[in-house]
């Protein structure tokens, strides 16, 4: 995307994502959305953007319970792609199962992202979990978008 500037950033532990995300903020105070890794780093930048009363959108690729509430609110995380572990696991061991009985297994096996946003984080969760939402992501649900939700120009709340 031509129009898309990336600036990156390093965290060595996820407890530093937060202040990782900080720095990079107020080193680029033009940046419009964070992608962050992982679901406990980007819980910490989460908590980083609160304690700072910014609001900036976040996506990521992982969907843990956190996670999840986060995007069931209507808070700082917009979307996730999903990785979808459970699927990959069987996909894998079909692929060993055809090589134990000497079939030749794909030679590549990936498993899509799941396209995860607030309208269909329920059903996503229970999809990449084979389980049922837990009770505080459908407490989130029905809260109801929370008072974080991005302003107009995605920077700090007032």
């Amino acid at each position: 995307r031509p129009d898309a500037t990336i600036r990156a950033a390093q965290f060595a532990e996820p407890v530093a994502a937060g202040d990782v995300a900080m720095r990079l903020l107020h080193g680029t105070p033009a940046i419009d959305g964070l992608f962050v890794v992982w679901d406990v780093p980007t819980m910490h930048v989460v908590r980083a953007l609160r304690g700072a009363r910014m609001t900036v959108p976040i996506t990521t690729i992982d969907l843990g319970n956190d996670v999840a509430i986060e995007l069931g609110l209507g808070g700082l995380v917009k979307g996730v792609g999903a990785q979808q572990p459970y699927d990959l696991g069987i996909a894998e061991a079909t692929a060993m199962i055809m090589a134990l009985v000497e079939e030749e297994p794909p030679p590549w096996i990936v498993i899509p992202a799941l396209s995860v946003n607030r309208a269909n984080v329920r059903e996503s969760y229970e999809a990449v979990w084979h389980a049922p939402a837990p009770p505080s992501l459908l407490k989130a649900l029905d809260e109801g978008p929370g008072d974080d939700a991005a302003p107009e120009d995605g920077k700090a709340a007032p």
